[in-house]
């Protein structure tokens, strides 16, 4: 599965992940109501998924600690 995460305030591409063991629940997306997923999850032309998330920038300039921060991360592969 490929996955890009864009800021949504800023726009830029926060991460690119490609991996063929990525799934929903992996992502941590399994868990989001209908409407969040129609605000945070689009497709992509090769059906790839487009996450919308925050940069630290943006989230910082907003005032938000990450440890308050309540969206999708990119998930660890290591």
């Amino acid at each position: 599965m490929k996955v890009t995460y864009i800021c949504d305030c800023c726009g830029v591409t926060i991460d690119n992940l490609e991996d063929p063991r990525l799934n929903e629940e992996k992502l941590g997306i399994n868990t989001l109501t209908p409407e969040e997923r129609e605000d945070i999850i689009k497709y992509d032309d090769n059906n790839g998924l487009i996450i919308y998330s925050l940069c630290d920038q943006c989230g910082e300039e907003m005032g938000f600690d990450d440890s308050r921060l309540e969206y999708i991360k990119p998930p660890e592969l290591h």
